[in-house]
């Protein structure tokens, strides 16, 4: 169904009464009708892949944001805007992060204790 087609179905459903929230079916139907619309349900960047298409955010500036919720690689779920999915700023639930600072401490401590080490020697 093409977007207009989906757009005058949901006029004539809204004139004809039996919808019950005009102002709802008239947003979805105009939702995702743009030229910039993209798909990206199942597409991956770093460890998220989109599951699924979420609601519109409003943004700054009085923008709406397309969100999509995506599936980390370590089970847990996030939404992400079009743009930081693209755009690479977003790379996973934060699990990416917990195991860099981690790794860090771990080389931290592990030169620490090496020095501590050779000075207790000398």
């Amino acid at each position: 169904m093409t977007p207009y087609n989906k757009f005058k179905d949901a006029l004539e459903r809204i004139a004809s009464g039996s919808v019950k929230d005009p102002v709802a079916l008239a947003k979805n139907a105009l939702s995702g009708t743009g030229p910039r619309t993209q798909n990206l349900i199942g597409k991956t960047s770093g460890r998220l892949t989109v599951f699924e298409k979420a609601e519109l955010t409003h943004a700054f500036g009085g923008k709406n944001k397309q969100m999509w919720l995506c599936k980390c690689a370590c089970g847990n779920m996030k939404k992400v805007s079009t743009k930081d999915f693209n755009g690479g700023y977003v790379l996973s639930c934060g699990c990416l992060l917990t195991e860099a600072r981690s790794l860090n401490m771990k080389r931290y401590h592990h030169r620490r204790d090496k020095i501590l080490n050779d000075e207790e020697v000398a």
